[in-house]
């Protein structure tokens, strides 16, 4: 007889357009799930301990991707999830800023920084789906 083993779980911490990408492209290999608010993430990873994963875009929650990171860095619970920050959605800042961002964020404590907005439609998930299995796998 053989066990099945429940999906690995993700956080995706995103504007609700991001969400929807980010979900078309993981939703097939992980439980997912959502958050739009920081104050409704960190209730998601209280409530849901299996998370292995938090994916949060550039956008989130107004922009508050850094405040995010530091919150779940700081909490002895979430410290050690894998973080991967994301752009998701093309913005008015320049490809240089967003790499500064990235730079910024891995910095402050971020597993990985992603900018699959600068990548066709395939190789953004190609990329999204290598970077997340690389921190987390599969089941």
């Amino acid at each position: 007889m053989s066990t099945i083993l429940p999906r690995r779980a993700v956080l995706l911490a995103a504007q609700p357009d991001a969400f929807h990408i980010l979900a078309g492209i993981l939703g097939g290999l992980f439980e997912i799930h959502e958050a739009h608010t920081i104050s409704d993430a960190l209730a998601t990873l209280e409530r849901h301990q299996r998370i292995a994963l938090i994916v949060c875009t550039v956008a989130f929650h107004d922009s508050r991707l850094f405040e995010f990171l530091q919150l779940v860095r700081d909490r002895e619970a979430t410290r050690d999830i894998p973080f991967i920050g994301c752009r998701v959605i093309a913005s008015v800042l320049s490809d240089d800023s967003i790499d500064r961002l990235g730079q910024a964020f891995k910095f402050f404590g971020a597993t990985e920084f992603v900018d699959i907005a600068r990548l066709e439609n395939a190789k953004a998930a190609a990329l999204l789906k290598n970077v997340v299995m690389k921190h987390i796998g599969r089941d």
